[in-house]
């Protein structure tokens, strides 16, 4: 029997022939981006940073972000707002991407004000901003199309400058930001203790060099729990907070570890209205880290009806302990995807 030969679709464009073997490589579908994985979008440094409003001396600082990254220094120098300028090396299409964070430290807290988007038509869109002196470092972390308002015709597609806001600025007060990175699907990466709070009990945090998954560092919390044995932290907790829209995500996952068997294990999400979804886990590796993965459209209860496109904070802990026993756990890379 002959045997026949293979087939070749779309001969005109895909079939090796001289004139697109010479025309050079073929560009992106029309649904098809590219681009280099989580890392900051521009450098630290007087040429690509600028004043955009208010009166503020600006320089390269003394001082790193905790993940040792270089930031930039902006001191008033007189009474009100300072708007810090950040202009990307080159513009980014942030479609692909579903955050993004900066870090940023404050030395006193005034009234907050806005990071803003800027598309390379001078377009904007702003997300709320507020800087809490006493936190220490922040690591805001944004979902992208959560904002609280944009102008008509902001292009997505070509991000081209980011700025960062804060009113009621006095004389010497210092404003410090990094680069910003945009990534997929982050809430967490277990790095930067301002993020995190007591909700239930009494807690204190630490960042440890133990992470999971290959990360760096995760967040360690030590727990005393209620008069009915339960303990819990969360991230984001109090306003102004953060929304984040998992209205096109399916999972929720971060990793855990601890020693406790006996209490219960559970994890929550609120929203705007502060309904909630609360899952329970148990541990089967005590003393080692796991991943604990939820399906977002299921649940152990709900409150009520749960919007998944305004969700403002992740809480994770134990109930049906000890009462005022000390529990401690480590939290890390959590995200919705």
């Amino acid at each position: 029997m002959l045997s026949r030969p293979r087939p070749c679709f779309f001969a005109l464009l895909l079939c090796v022939a001289p004139a697109v073997a010479t025309a050079g490589a073929l560009p992106n579908s029309n649904s098809v981006t590219t681009q280099p994985e989580a890392r900051p979008v521009s450098r630290v440094g007087a040429n690509h940073w600028t004043v955009a409003y208010g009166n503020a001396a600006m320089g390269l600082s003394a001082f790193t972000a905790p993940d040792g990254s270089g930031t930039m220094e902006f001191v008033a120098q007189q009474a009100g707002s300072v708007v810090a300028q950040h202009t990307l090396q080159t513009v980014v299409d942030t479609r692909p991407y579903d955050t993004f964070s900066f870090w940023a430290q404050a030395s006193a807290t005034h009234v907050g004000d806005f990071v803003t988007l800027v598309d390379s038509n001078g377009r904007k869109r702003w997300y709320s901003l507020l800087l809490w002196g006493p936190r220490g470092w922040q690591k805001p972390t944004y979902w992208i199309d959560s904002y609280a308002g944009q102008e008509s015709g902001f292009d997505s597609s070509a991000v081209a400058k980011i700025r960062f806001g804060q009113a009621g600025q006095r004389p010497a007060d210092v404003l410090r930001y990094s680069a910003v990175t945009f990534e997929h699907n982050v809430v967490s990466h277990g790095d930067a203790l301002a993020s995190w709070y007591p909700d239930v009990g009494s807690a204190t945090f630490s960042i440890v060099r133990d992470g999971a998954a290959g990360s760096p560092t995760s967040v360690k919390a030590e727990v005393v729990a209620n008069a009915h044995g339960q303990a819990d932290v969360a991230i984001n907790l109090l306003p102004a907070r953060i929304v984040w829209d998992w209205s096109g995500k399916s999972f929720l996952t971060f990793y855990f570890k601890d020693s406790e068997t006996t209490a219960s294990h559970y994890f929550l999400i609120y929203d705007k209205t502060l309904n909630y979804r609360q899952w329970v886990f148990s541990n089967p590796v005590p003393g080692e880290w796991m991943r604990v993965t939820a399906n977002l459209a299921d649940s152990y209860f709900d409150s009520a009806p749960v919007d998944l496109s305004h969700i403002v904070y992740f809480e994770v802990g134990v109930f049906g302990g000890n009462p005022g026993a000390t529990y401690t756990f480590q939290v890390d890379e959590v995200a919705a995807y």
